[in-house]
């Protein structure tokens, strides 16, 4: 089962060692894919002051494992522990946690041996907090102005002109890399690809229902609501898109009106932009609820 998955590995602090492990597809108790640590493993000899408090259960692992002689002293590593035994954790966060002696984001911490993180292997939208996203695609459909066209529709679309039918939403970032390296082949430049995988996967894998979407027809910011998931549909002329449904506010935001920090962002050459982190998009979406 576990072939299914590269080896990851985890660098240790101060440019130490790599620990290698490997991802489970088993669930642990806490819901997340279980990790093994592989023998053989380097540890870190001590831990942060804050580590038994803000992480308990990885600090009682830690400290069990080192009672049992599973993580001990080692010539292998010269100034480190060595883990010598496979050690089976609930999540990867957790695997990463025993090793470094602190909390850890195992999800991006755990990398294959060409830099690609943990989290671009799993089949799942992404979980926390509802995201904003701004949506320009202004040459989807020859049948009008498209940014009016989801606002009479009440969706919104990103162009996948080349994009094979039947990709599933929750499609992970590797298994899109994979896909539109093969059909965008000769289609897209090789600089072009990677914005494509990650525009993909944001439309078809991050964004859910009840995350806010901006649109910017005739110079007013729109925003709404998502409603549903994604699917893939053909535009007015035939060629292929991903959809969303969307419930948008009736009324738009004058251009002039808006923050600069998000004028600026309205701006930008790419056809969807995570807003999440412009804190004044917030503000406008209190405003435009109110039109």
């Amino acid at each position: 089962m576990t072939d299914e998955y590269p080896e990851f590995l985890l660098r240790l602090p101060r440019n130490g060692p790599l620990a290698r492990g490997r991802l489970l597809t088993g669930k642990g108790t806490n819901g997340s894919q279980k990790m093994v640590v592989l023998a053989g493993s380097p540890a870190r000899p001590e831990v942060v002051p804050s580590f038994p408090l803000r992480m308990p259960s990885s600090h009682r692992l830690r400290e069990e494992l080192r009672e049992r002689g599973t993580i001990k002293e080692t010539t292998t590593w010269p100034g480190w522990l060595e883990v010598v035994s496979d050690v089976e954790c609930n999540s990867p966060s957790a695997a990463a946690e025993i090793l470094l002696g602190r909390s850890a984001n195992g999800w991006l911490e755990w990398k294959t041996d060409d830099g690609r993180p943990l989290a671009d292997f799993l089949e799942q939208a992404s979980a926390g907090p509802s995201r904003a996203w701004l949506v320009r695609d202004p040459n989807v459909t020859s049948t009008g102005p498209v940014d009016q066209v989801w606002l009479s529709k009440a969706c919104v679309t990103l162009a996948a002109d080349r994009l094979r039918p039947g990709v599933a939403p929750g499609i992970s970032k590797e298994q899109l890399r994979v896909i539109v390296d093969e059909d965008y082949e000769s289609a897209a430049a090789y600089s072009q690809k990677p914005r494509f995988v990650e525009e993909f996967h944001a439309f078809l894998s991050r964004m859910r229902p009840g995350d806010t979407v901006c649109v910017f027809p005739d110079g007013e910011l729109y925003v709404g609501g998502i409603t549903g998931e994604a699917e893939q549909a053909s535009s007015g002329d035939g060629r292929s898109v991903l959809r969303r449904p969307v419930e948008w506010a009736s009324k738009g935001y004058p251009y002039d009106k808006l923050p600069e920090e998000v004028q600026q962002k309205l701006n930008t050459g790419h056809d969807l932009v995570d807003l999440t982190a412009v804190k004044t998009v917030s503000y406008v979406m209190r405003r435009t609820s109110r039109l």
